[in-house]
């Protein structure tokens, strides 16, 4: 019969914490416990434990993301100028990397990414079309 081996608990400073709640906001609480060499059920833990400096710390990360696309998104737009870029990248790859880092950008601020709704009786309506109306119909009744 095989003696049972206790394990010695690992101990993790507050700091260290922080930084795998920083990484399962950017990356996934699986991701970030494979990174940091830590089970997923710990991480979930500290998640559900800690879950106003989570929320904190992914607002912080949001706010990062939004600064670096947006740099991206200038940067590439500076570059979409000369006029020999222009020449050699196609319409389609240009339109491709711009929607999708404005996208991107809209999704992280809050704003609506998708222009088309599903009604309930399963026909599709544009958004902005459905508001534009709704502003409409209100200034109407004033």
């Amino acid at each position: 019969m095989k003696k049972r081996v206790k394990r010695k608990l690992r101990r993790y400073s507050f700091e260290t914490i922080t930084k795998v709640l920083a990484d399962v906001a950017n990356i996934g609480v699986n991701y970030a416990a494979k990174k940091w060499h830590i089970p997923v059920s710990t991480v979930g833990t500290w998640v559900s434990k800690y879950p106003e400096e989570f929320e904190k710390i992914k607002s912080e990360v949001r706010d990062l993301f939004v600064e670096k696309a947006a740099e991206v998104v200038d940067i590439y737009l500076e570059h979409l100028k000369d006029p020999e870029v222009v020449a050699k990248t196609s319409a389609r790859d240009s339109a491709i990397i711009i929607g999708t880092m404005r996208d991107k950008l809209s999704l992280a601020q809050g704003e609506p990414t998708n222009r088309v709704e599903i009604n309930d009786d399963g026909g599709a309506e544009g958004v902005l079309w459905a508001r534009a109306q709704e502003n409409t119909t209100e200034e109407s009744k004033e």
